[in-house]
């Protein structure tokens, strides 16, 4: 196991080495271009330097044992605009001053972007990707696969992939080193699936590059020869020698030169932050691991601060070599470090290390990650993802392939923002609509409560939830006006809105509620805002005048309920008595004085002051109390929060009736907010009330019955409501 697991290292850690110095070849090419061309070899020594330092660096900070951090191509295009002014800036003698002034400019412009990630990681906004749309990671890790295939092709003929370089495909060395990797891929691909443990793999990679050896030996080919026809690549003859500058040329920096090409450094930043957490999520959503964004951003931080003091330039974990290493069951840190030990010798050693090792198989490695991909991320998709998101991938695929991967990734968020505007707006923003006969007021009084029995229905409340926008705010107000056509024909209607569920409101909902008051006006019903908040200055800042008819405010949800109440009901308003004696109530929960009289003489009169509870959550039900006077709350307490008034009770309330009948524990409390008096019906006084009073103990029970039964079917109409 353990000599498996170390083969398994070598081997990756060899191949994803010599991928990552091919890429630093590549991209030091790219970077020494135009005036820049003559400082090739020493720009593309500091750059192998980088891709030595950022895997080592990285193996240990890293939550990803198995992530490869190496130099990337996107980095570079955004620091050629660095290089390029600075080049036009410089000032000094070219012989001497040019190649430390752009040294000195790359690795600033990668120290920048060093100490933005580490920050970025230590203010914990590493989460930030979360919010990025799944069809965009997919497209993006799609597109990868596409960059990697034709990454691998351009690998194999030598150049970029362009019409005239197509038809060179015909000709028979081109196409024997594509048929030569075609054919290492389908190896690769069936050892895989005959070996999953990833041993096979790795070894035969290695017996693919002693082939290639034995082959060349047979057929006499000299170095010169296969570099000329591309199976191996061009590294100067001299190597790459390190330090590309000495101490003591530093002296000759142009520093405004450095100032003219930093001013280019916060595209360099931005582009290398959003590549390097759209790598880390895609590896992520790839190997299935949980990869803590905050850290992985620390640990790029401190490798590219690392890569930029030696002049390097930026990089990040590279979906290619990290997906290889998986893949090939090299998921340890000891890959990272042999990766970096790999580009130290090819400092070294890089002419001795590139006769060895034939470029169609480096071309293949790519191929075979980049097909992988796609297949995950483009095909599979077709069967799991919806029209619209799957189309979210194509657009990202067709512009990144047009017009670069900045442009494809921007027009997918685009694409996937207006999909989201367009689906939430299909949202009408209610979570439920209820009417006055299933919600009441916490203070309502029974004689209202039978009232709005019958009369409820004058009532609707609909509380809403989220953020309220062009689409969302259209829906509701339809929503109202279609509840005012059929429930205000018969009289006075009132449509409250409970906003404290909501989180913000844009400019077209003002317009909306705009729309809603001339509405009101023209059918005579009342808006009433509830927990508005803050919203409120937000919809009077807008223009709209919340404070007069057909509109009112209200606080919360109780007060609106009771205001629509009373408004409703004015006809019907009681003075609340101070004090409703209890063989009263009693007269008329049973419907017979006589009988009330008879059960009165059972129960205990009980003084409560202010702030005592008169029942207690938790405690036994073993008593029933009658409010004679005083007021108070019946409260839900809850662990740590604030506790939940569930309704005020008066003189006349009877209280603790559900849970003496259910034998169950008191589900709430009911507290006294002035001195109380109530009478209080024990368990065992009833018992004795079916011994000496039958008569009397059967009304009790028939009126408690029906008392409950209503409460259940109020408590039905109402779960009715909510799970709609």
């Amino acid at each position: 196991m353990i000599f498996q697991r170390a083969v398994s290292i070598a081997v990756t850690g060899f191949l994803c080495g010599l991928m990552s110095v091919a890429l630093a070849l590549s991209n030091s090419v790219l970077l020494a271009r135009g005036d820049l061309l003559p400082l090739l070899t020493p720009i593309a020594s500091a750059i192998l330097f980088a891709t030595a330092i950022l895997p080592i660096a990285t193996a240990f900070l890293s939550t990803m044992p198995g992530q490869v951090t190496t130099t990337q191509e996107i980095s570079v295009v955004a620091l050629a605009a660095v290089t390029g002014a600075a080049t036009a800036a410089f000032g000094g003698d070219p012989a001497s001053g040019l190649l430390p002034t752009i040294l000195v400019t790359i690795g600033l412009a990668s120290v920048l972007c060093g100490v933005t990630m580490y920050a970025l990681g230590a203010l914990r906004l590493g989460r930030i990707t979360r919010y990025v749309p799944y069809p965009v990671f997919a497209g993006f890790l799609a597109i990868t696969g596409w960059y990697l295939i034709t990454g691998g092709l351009e690998t194999i003929i030598g150049g970029h992939l362009s019409l005239p370089r197509l038809l060179e495909l015909a000709d028979g060395v081109v196409a024997l080193k594509i048929g030569a990797a075609l054919c290492f891929v389908v190896a690769v691909e069936l050892a895989n699936r005959r070996f999953p443990s990833g041993v096979a793999l790795p070894l035969g990679a290695l017996a693919a590059i002693a082939l290639f050896n034995i082959v060349v030996a047979v057929l006499g080919l000299s170095q010169p020869e296969l570099e000329a026809l591309g199976w191996l690549a061009l590294v100067p003859a001299t190597g790459l020698g390190w330090p590309p500058v000495g101490i003591d040329q530093l002296g000759n920096v142009d520093w405004s030169a450095v100032a003219s090409g930093l001013l280019f450094a916060p595209f360099v930043v931005i582009i290398t932050t959003a590549g390097a957490m759209m790598n880390v999520s895609g590896i992520e959503l790839d190997t299935r691991r949980d990869i803590d964004l905050n850290a992985e951003l620390r640990s790029m931080g401190a490798g590219n601060v690392l890569s930029g003091l030696f002049g390097g330039i930026p990089g990040f974990p590279a979906v290619s070599t990290t997906m290889l290493a998986e893949r090939l069951g090299a998921w340890y840190r000891a890959t990272g470090v042999v990766t970096g030990a790999v580009a130290i010798l090819a400092l070294a050693f890089a002419p001795q290390v590139f006769a060895r090792v034939p470029v169609p198989m480096l071309g293949a490695l790519l191929i075979w990650v980049g097909v992988s991909l796609i297949m995950d991320w483009l095909v599979r998709p077709i069967r799991t993802l919806r029209r619209s998101e799957y189309a979210i991938i194509l657009v990202i695929l067709g512009v990144s392939i047009a017009a670069g991967l900045p442009a494809g990734i921007a027009m997918g968020l685009l694409t996937a923002l207006v999909l989201f505007a367009v689906e939430y707006a299909r949202v009408d923003g209610v979570r439920f609509i209820a009417t006055g006969r299933d919600l009441h007021s916490r203070n309502i009084t029974p004689l209202r409560r039978s009232e709005m029995a019958s009369r409820g229905e004058a009532i609707t409340i609909i509380k809403l939830a989220g953020f309220l926008f062009f689409g969302t705010s259209d829906r509701i107000v339809q929503r109202i006006t279609g509840q005012a056509q059929t429930a205000g024909k018969n009289g006075a209607w009132f449509a409250i809105l409970d906003f404290s569920r909501v989180t913000g409101v844009d400019s077209s909902t003002i317009l909306s509620f705009e729309r809603l008051r001339r509405i009101a006006e023209r059918d005579g019903f009342r808006v009433v805002f509830a927990g508005l908040g803050p919203l409120g200055q937000r919809l009077v800042d807008g223009g709209l005048d919340i404070r007069t008819a057909p509109f009112h405010l209200a606080p919360d949800l109780d007060a609106a309920l009771n205001w629509a109440e009373g408004e409703l009901l004015g006809a019907l308003a009681e003075t609340r008595p101070d004090i409703v004696p209890a063989q009263v109530s009693l007269g008329q929960l049973l419907g017979d004085t006589e009988l009330a009289g008879a059960v009165f003489p059972y129960l205990e009169r009980m003084e409560y002051q202010a702030d005592e509870r008169l029942i207690l959550q938790g405690t036994a039900a073993d008593d029933i109390l009658i409010v004679e006077s005083g007021q108070g709350s019946v409260m839900l307490e809850t662990k740590g929060d604030a506790p939940l008034a569930l309704m005020d009770f008066a003189p006349g309330t009877i209280l603790g009736e559900i849970a003496f009948y259910g034998r169950e524990a008191r589900s709430a409390s009911a507290l006294a907010r002035t001195q109380v008096v109530a009478f209080k019906l024990s368990r065992a006084a009833l018992d004795k009330v079916e011994v000496e009073q039958p008569a009397a103990a059967a009304a009790f029970h028939r009126a408690l019955g029906r008392v409950l039964a209503e409460r259940l079917q109020s408590a039905n109409r109402l779960i009715r409501v909510l799970a709609d």
